[in-house]
């Protein structure tokens, strides 16, 4: 049955007949300045309990990778690539947001990891005040996540 959609899908989906460079280009704005923020908020030395929750600061692209196995494996990587990260960790101490921005690195593959241009941690919504930003392997390395 997968063979038989792959097939299907390499001649009958508009935007697999496109040529790889113009899909390229589409998968690019769908994922380009896309922000994926992580919140968590803290309450003098202990964690207030609240989760770990993503929220998109746009629309989720993330869908895209779930259209077929031909668009995932084209798109698989773009999201850690063209997207930011950011960790909110407001009134946090790094023994308290070290741990959940851990846990989200070690989820991820070694090439997730390679790829992602810009992870940040931020104890404001300004901009302006990013109390520390690095890429993938900055923060793989800064964590010490035993994956390489």
């Amino acid at each position: 049955m997968s063979h038989r959609s792959t097939a299907r899908n390499a001649t009958k989906s508009p935007l697999l007949r496109l040529p790889a460079e113009l899909r390229k280009i589409i998968y690019t704005y769908a994922f380009n300045n896309t922000t994926y923020h992580f919140f968590n908020f803290f309450k003098g030395d202990k964690n207030t309990e609240k989760p770990l929750c993503a929220e998109l600061s746009t629309e989720d692209s993330m869908s895209l990778l779930l259209v077929s196995r031909q668009i995932h494996a084209e798109t698989a990587y773009l999201p850690y690539q063209l997207s930011a990260f950011n960790f909110m960790v407001f009134n946090a101490k790094k023994k308290q947001w070290k741990p959940y921005m851990r846990k989200f690195l070690v989820k991820l593959s070694e090439e997730q990891i390679k790829v992602m241009g810009c992870l940040t941690v931020r104890r404001s919504f300004d901009e302006s005040e990013a109390y520390a930003m690095g890429t993938g392997l900055y923060w793989a390395e800064r964590l010490r996540i035993k994956k390489f």
